[in-house]
């Protein structure tokens, strides 16, 4: 977890207000369906990293966090990333930013499954 001010909500929706289709039989006796909300309020400086850690799976943010590490130099978690080689931590608006400063090409959130 992040240092991050955060609220984790469970939200009772109608259940035709939901578009997924996955259903347990306990589900159709129903006609509400409950909703995990994860809201994290970071720092405005800090927006574009933890955009990028609460993407994607656990899996892809791990092998990035390694990549980062073993193959670039650098240290990347919610809040920044960290050169060891020049002892900086560099700046990003963006996530394509953090990317970059990782020789990366960009990846879609939607398309961070590992």
């Amino acid at each position: 977890m992040d240092h991050f001010h955060k609220c984790f909500l469970i939200v009772k929706l109608k259940r035709d207000e939901v578009c997924e289709q996955r259903e347990t039989d306990e589900d159709r006796r129903r006609d509400w369906r409950a909703i995990r909300v994860d809201l994290v309020a970071p720092p405005i400086e800090r927006y574009a990293y933890a955009l990028l850690g609460w993407t994607g799976s656990t899996l892809f943010d791990r092998d990035l966090r390694r990549f980062a590490r073993l193959e670039r130099g650098k240290l990347l978690d919610n809040h920044v990333l960290y050169d060891k080689a020049t002892k900086t931590f560099l700046s990003a608006e963006t996530e394509e930013d953090i990317f970059s400063h990782l020789g990366l090409e960009f990846i879609e959130p939607s398309e961070r499954n590992a």
